[in-house]
């Protein structure tokens, strides 16, 4: 049993503390509504940042290190390549089902990337959780980034199938039907990684908390595509 304290307390916060606190003793702290926690006298074996990003993000990281000490740094958080270096941490990025992620992360493997990553990695599976170790944070930064930046891509061109589809008089369906097949008939082929994402139309600007904020924190053409569409798109 080790302890642990979680900074930020959003659906990836109590979502973690609520994993961790299975076998740690585990804190939390949110200055935005005002909880303090109620820490051991020694310092914490592993802080976990779960608080989303914002240009001010590194200080605010500084600024808990030197209020707790913990014996190391993870960032939860979505953050630019590069982030967690400059805060001295380890990149530990969540994939889940929001906003309940606690079956995500005892679901999906957790990467953890950053060097002498061992010890941290030991506490999250000590939890229960699954773990791949990357010697570079950045390698786990960019790796979340591209993911939701793949789903953002693959929402807009979803918006284009089925605008073309209703140019020609064609069912959408079609192209669901025809997606299923595609899927199935390759993996019953042995070869897998020629599926495709077979997402439904959805109207409209691009929702939620995560996808267009983490596009903004990529360079490159997909992310300026999704950008641009989104900020046209009525």
């Amino acid at each position: 049993m080790g302890t642990a304290l979680v900074v930020g307390c959003g659906e990836v916060g109590y979502a973690l503390k609520d994993v961790l606190d299975t076998v740690h003793n585990c804190y939390t702290v949110d200055l935005k509504y005002g909880s303090e926690p109620l820490l051991p006298s020694r310092p914490v074996d592993v802080m976990h940042i779960c608080f989303p990003y914002s240009d001010d993000f590194v200080r605010q990281v500084w600024h808990y290190m030197a209020n707790y000490t913990p014996g190391c740094t993870v960032i939860h958080s979505t953050v630019p390549v590069g982030t967690s270096v400059r805060c001295k941490a380890l990149h530990s990025p969540v994939i889940g089902l929001h906003p309940n992620l606690e079956q995500s992360l005892r679901t999906f493997t957790k990467f953890i990337g950053g060097p002498d990553a061992g010890p941290a990695a030991e506490h999250l599976r000590r939890a229960g959780m699954r773990v791949y170790v990357f010697d570079k944070a950045e390698t786990c930064e960019l790796m979340k980034l591209m993911s939701t930046l793949y789903y953002a891509t693959c929402i807009e061109f979803t918006k284009d199938v089925k605008r073309m589809c209703g140019d020609a008089g064609v069912p959408f369906e079609a192209w669901t039907l025809w997606t299923d097949n595609y899927n199935a008939g390759y993996q019953a082929l042995g070869r897998a990684e020629y599926t495709r994402p077979n997402l439904t139309h959805i109207p409209g600007t691009i929702g939620g908390h995560c996808l267009l904020p983490n596009a903004d924190l990529l360079d490159g053409d997909f992310a300026e595509l999704v950008r641009r569409r989104n900020e046209d798109d009525d």
